[in-house]
Protein backbone atom coordinates (compact mmCIF):
# COMPACT_ATOMS: atom_id res chain seq x y z
CA UNK A 1 0.00 0.00 0.00
CA UNK A 2 2.95 2.31 0.58
CA UNK A 3 3.83 2.06 -3.12
CA UNK A 4 0.44 3.39 -4.19
CA UNK A 5 0.11 7.00 -5.29
CA UNK A 6 -1.35 9.26 -2.59
CA UNK A 7 -4.00 10.66 -4.91
CA UNK A 8 -5.65 8.85 -7.78
CA UNK A 9 -6.79 11.40 -10.34
CA UNK A 10 -8.24 9.15 -13.03
CA UNK A 11 -9.91 5.79 -13.56
CA UNK A 12 -6.90 4.33 -15.42
CA UNK A 13 -4.60 5.23 -12.49
CA UNK A 14 -7.00 3.59 -10.03
CA UNK A 15 -7.32 0.51 -12.23
CA UNK A 16 -3.54 0.25 -12.53
CA UNK A 17 -3.17 0.51 -8.75
CA UNK A 18 -5.80 -2.20 -8.17
CA UNK A 19 -4.15 -4.52 -10.70
CA UNK A 20 -0.78 -4.01 -8.97
CA UNK A 21 -2.33 -4.87 -5.61
CA UNK A 22 -3.92 -8.02 -7.03
CA UNK A 23 -0.64 -9.08 -8.68
CA UNK A 24 1.37 -8.52 -5.51
CA UNK A 25 -1.20 -10.41 -3.42
CA UNK A 26 -1.17 -13.29 -5.87
CA UNK A 27 2.62 -13.51 -5.78
CA UNK A 28 2.67 -13.39 -1.96
CA UNK A 29 0.14 -16.23 -1.75
CA UNK A 30 2.16 -18.32 -4.21
CA UNK A 31 5.29 -17.79 -2.13
CA UNK A 32 3.61 -18.71 1.14
CA UNK A 33 1.29 -21.54 0.08
CA UNK A 34 3.04 -23.17 -2.87
CA UNK A 35 6.76 -22.59 -2.49
CA UNK A 36 6.88 -22.22 1.29
CA UNK A 37 8.96 -19.03 1.16
CA UNK A 38 8.55 -16.83 4.21
CA UNK A 39 10.89 -13.97 3.30
CA UNK A 40 8.04 -11.46 3.33
CA UNK A 41 7.04 -12.47 6.88
CA UNK A 42 10.23 -13.55 8.70
CA UNK A 43 8.92 -12.65 12.17
CA UNK A 44 5.27 -13.65 11.73
CA UNK A 45 5.20 -17.40 12.44
CA UNK A 46 1.48 -17.52 11.67
CA UNK A 47 2.26 -16.90 7.99
CA UNK A 48 4.66 -19.87 7.71
CA UNK A 49 1.99 -22.10 6.20
CA UNK A 50 3.84 -25.40 5.69
CA UNK A 51 5.25 -25.30 9.21
CA UNK A 52 1.79 -24.59 10.67
CA UNK A 53 0.27 -27.46 8.67
CA UNK A 54 2.93 -29.85 9.95
CA UNK A 55 2.25 -28.68 13.51
CA UNK A 56 -1.50 -29.21 13.01
CA UNK A 57 -0.95 -32.73 11.62
CA UNK A 58 1.38 -33.62 14.50
CA UNK A 59 -1.13 -32.30 17.02
CA UNK A 60 -3.91 -34.35 15.40
CA UNK A 61 -1.70 -37.45 15.45
CA UNK A 62 -0.94 -36.91 19.13
CA UNK A 63 -4.64 -36.53 19.89
CA UNK A 64 -5.40 -39.78 18.09
CA UNK A 65 -2.70 -41.62 20.03
CA UNK A 66 -3.92 -40.16 23.33
CA UNK A 67 -7.52 -41.20 22.65
CA UNK A 68 -8.84 -43.90 25.02
CA UNK A 69 -10.36 -45.90 22.18
CA UNK A 70 -6.96 -46.55 20.64
CA UNK A 71 -5.20 -47.25 23.93
CA UNK A 72 -2.25 -49.55 23.13
CA UNK A 73 -2.25 -50.86 26.73
CA UNK A 74 -5.74 -52.32 26.39
CA UNK A 75 -6.48 -55.86 25.23
CA UNK A 76 -5.94 -55.09 21.59
CA UNK A 77 -5.92 -58.72 20.43
CA UNK A 78 -9.10 -59.58 22.30
CA UNK A 79 -10.84 -56.58 20.75
CA UNK A 80 -9.64 -57.60 17.29
CA UNK A 81 -10.85 -61.19 17.79
CA UNK A 82 -14.28 -59.93 18.89
CA UNK A 83 -14.47 -57.68 15.84
CA UNK A 84 -13.48 -60.55 13.53
CA UNK A 85 -16.12 -62.82 15.08
CA UNK A 86 -18.74 -60.11 14.64
CA UNK A 87 -17.66 -59.67 11.02
CA UNK A 88 -17.99 -63.43 10.47
CA UNK A 89 -21.55 -63.42 11.86
CA UNK A 90 -22.46 -60.46 9.64
CA UNK A 91 -20.92 -62.17 6.62
CA UNK A 92 -23.09 -65.24 7.27
CA UNK A 93 -26.21 -63.08 7.50
CA UNK A 94 -25.36 -61.28 4.27
CA UNK A 95 -24.77 -64.62 2.54
CA UNK A 96 -28.14 -65.85 3.81
CA UNK A 97 -30.10 -62.95 2.36
CA UNK A 98 -27.99 -62.32 -0.75
CA UNK A 99 -30.44 -64.10 -3.09
CA UNK A 100 -33.43 -62.00 -1.99
CA UNK A 101 -32.39 -58.70 -3.65
CA UNK A 102 -31.43 -60.51 -6.86
CA UNK A 103 -34.79 -62.28 -6.93
CA UNK A 104 -36.54 -58.98 -6.29
CA UNK A 105 -34.76 -57.29 -9.20
CA UNK A 106 -35.63 -60.19 -11.51
CA UNK A 107 -39.29 -60.04 -10.39
CA UNK A 108 -39.49 -56.27 -10.94
CA UNK A 109 -37.98 -56.44 -14.43
CA UNK A 110 -40.23 -59.36 -15.36
CA UNK A 111 -43.24 -57.30 -14.26
CA UNK A 112 -42.02 -54.25 -16.20
CA UNK A 113 -41.49 -56.42 -19.28
CA UNK A 114 -45.06 -57.80 -19.04
CA UNK A 115 -46.54 -54.32 -18.57
CA UNK A 116 -44.59 -52.85 -21.48
CA UNK A 117 -45.51 -55.75 -23.78
CA UNK A 118 -49.18 -55.47 -22.85
CA UNK A 119 -49.18 -51.68 -23.29
CA UNK A 120 -47.42 -52.05 -26.64
CA UNK A 121 -49.91 -54.68 -27.79
CA UNK A 122 -52.86 -52.46 -26.74
CA UNK A 123 -51.32 -49.47 -28.54
CA UNK A 124 -50.85 -51.49 -31.72
CA UNK A 125 -54.46 -52.70 -31.55
CA UNK A 126 -55.73 -49.11 -31.15
CA UNK A 127 -53.57 -47.87 -34.04
CA UNK A 128 -54.74 -50.79 -36.19
CA UNK A 129 -58.38 -49.98 -35.40
CA UNK A 130 -57.84 -46.28 -36.21
CA UNK A 131 -56.18 -47.17 -39.50
CA UNK A 132 -59.03 -49.49 -40.47
CA UNK A 133 -61.63 -46.85 -39.54
CA UNK A 134 -59.75 -44.16 -41.48
CA UNK A 135 -59.38 -46.39 -44.55
CA UNK A 136 -63.05 -47.42 -44.36
CA UNK A 137 -64.04 -43.75 -44.22
CA UNK A 138 -61.91 -42.92 -47.27
CA UNK A 139 -63.31 -45.84 -49.25
CA UNK A 140 -66.90 -44.91 -48.33
CA UNK A 141 -66.27 -41.31 -49.40
CA UNK A 142 -64.94 -42.53 -52.75
CA UNK A 143 -68.02 -44.73 -53.22
CA UNK A 144 -70.31 -41.77 -52.62
CA UNK A 145 -68.42 -39.48 -54.97
CA UNK A 146 -69.86 -39.32 -58.43
CA UNK A 147 -67.28 -39.32 -61.17
CA UNK A 148 -69.05 -37.27 -63.75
Amino acid sequence: LNKMPKKLSSVPEAMTAVMQIIGTSKESLKKILVRGEFDEFPDDKHMHCKARLVEMLNKCSDQLHECNVSDPKSNFLLEEIAILEEAKVLQGKVKGISSIPIGFVEQVWSYIEDVVLRAGHNLIEKMKERSINWMTEIVEMEKLTDYT
